[in-house]
């Protein structure tokens, strides 16, 4: 029986806005389900999978076991900060003993079609057969020819030749390659043998995680607040195995979901070319993609157009012939080590953002010159300290910061976020204008 590992723990920055760190990618609706509820159920009521392993972050926990808390099939493991795909991955196998399989998939991929579980099979077969490491690669294709992912080069012998990071190969000579989807087979002995010969201190950083976790029934916590600069399995890992224990499975249907042009190829399309999620009432409107999660959104004598409708606000921009043409320094959102922030208005001499605090996320201890600034708690509850007083604050609750004194907001709201307002006033508002004493 084959043990599955799902990776749900990033935040969905390629999808924003209609993606938050809030409610990312992996919560978003699809064919009326979240693209989450899809991948589980994959798995859950088929026999040939003895357990399935769900790493998300603990921000996310109420709405996974609001539907599952009773599930003894799913095991969650609840990450206060991102640990990567590595760590992540490693974590789960971590109770599994060495001869057991296991496998590895992120949770933004539709593999909606028959002959997934077969190849699931045909890898399984392959990993018991010559205990190799079975990557599962798509034909590249104009869905998704392009640099943004990573590639298994193929030789004439039809045997894996390399593993090719991204951006650092011609894909005009499309045979030889396979589009590498993140998906991978192997046995618990075999990755650990690998991973101790290339990187051992991933297991020197396991021994530290599980020390900062507690378990309780189907769920696990990790509060580990080490810096660790390992994010991605293919980097620490597989990439550096050597090409004669990797061998690979090729499937005909995938998409991935983590972009748009892959959720516009999986949304429902009408007969005026809109893609559309959620309960949503057009009148004359044309090449639109709209999503909305909230009662109902009706939108009319619009072409060319994405609305996003969500809890965290109103969205609107006007798109290009190309589907989607946007980044996030156009929509001036800003990620940081606490959470993100968004401005709403922004001049010289007066500036109007959105705090978004993710669980136990804190700012820098730090001062402005040139700025005072007032802090209004929209949602959840922070500790503000204030030069040597400590204060806290919770919903609609306001504190004067004046320019010159040293302070520090703590998100304490134990049900996860803290939403805070924030308004400057002052002579000259820079990002620049801050002296920090702790990062």
């Amino acid at each position: 029986m084959i043990n599955i590992i799902i990776l749900a723990g990033g935040n969905g920055t390629r999808l924003w806005p209609s993606s938050v760190p809030t409610k990312p990618k992996q919560f978003m609706h699809l064919s009326n389900m979240a693209i989450y509820e899809h991948i589980l159920s994959l798995f859950e009521d088929n026999n040939l999978f003895r357990h399935i392993f769900f790493s998300a972050n603990i921000s996310h926990s109420k709405i996974l076991l609001d539907k599952y808390k009773n599930n003894k099939k799913i095991t969650f493991l609840f990450e206060e900060r991102s640990l990567g795909t590595t760590l992540a991955t490693f974590l789960c196998i971590n109770k599994l003993n060495k001869n057991d399989i296991f496998l590895v998939l992120n949770v933004d991929q539709h593999l909606f079609c028959d002959d997934f579980i077969p190849n699931i099979i045909k890898g399984c077969n392959k990993v018991i057969a010559n205990n190799t490491i079975v990557l599962f690669g798509v034909d590249n294709s104009k869905n998704i020819n392009n640099n943004d992912y990573t590639y298994i080069g193929i030789d004439e012998q039809k045997n894996i030749q390399k593993f090719y990071e991204k951006n650092t190969i011609n894909l005009q000579e499309n045979n030889k390659y396979l589009l590498y989807t993140g998906i991978f087979i192997a046995k618990v002995g075999v990755i650990l043998k690998h991973i101790n010969y290339i990187s051992p201190k991933i297991i020197d950083y396991i021994k530290k995680i599980e020390e900062f976790s507690y378990q309780y029934k189907n769920r696990r916590y990790f509060f580990f607040d080490e810096d660790i600069d390992i994010v991605s399995i293919e980097n620490i890992l597989i990439s550096k195995i050597n090409a004669n224990y990797l061998d690979y499975v090729k499937l005909n249907y995938w998409y991935d979901l983590g972009n748009w042009d892959s959720l516009k190829n999986n949304s429902s399309v009408d007969c005026n070319n809109n893609y559309s999620i959620g309960n949503i009432s057009l009148d004359n409107v044309r090449n639109s993609y709209i999503v909305s999660t909230k009662n109902i959104t009706r939108i009319q004598n619009c072409e060319d157009i994405i609305v996003i409708n969500n809890d965290n606000g109103l969205f609107i921009k006007k798109i290009n012939d190309k589907f989607i043409n946007f980044n996030l320094d156009d929509i001036g959102i800003i990620y940081s080590k606490w959470g993100f922030y968004i401005y709403h208005f922004q001049s010289k001499y007066f500036v109007i953002k959105s705090l978004f605090f993710t669980f136990k996320g804190a700012t820098s201890l730090q001062k402005h010159l040139l700025r005072d600034e007032y802090v209004f708690v929209i949602k959840g509850k922070i500790l503000l300290q204030y030069n040597k007083g400590r204060y806290i604050l919770k919903e609609n609750e306001i504190f004067f910061i004046e320019k010159y004194n040293i302070h520090k907001i703590t998100n304490v709201n134990i049900k996860g976020e803290s939403v805070v307002l924030e308004l400057q006033i002052g002579k000259d508002i820079t990002e620049t204008d801050i002296i920090r004493y702790q990062i």
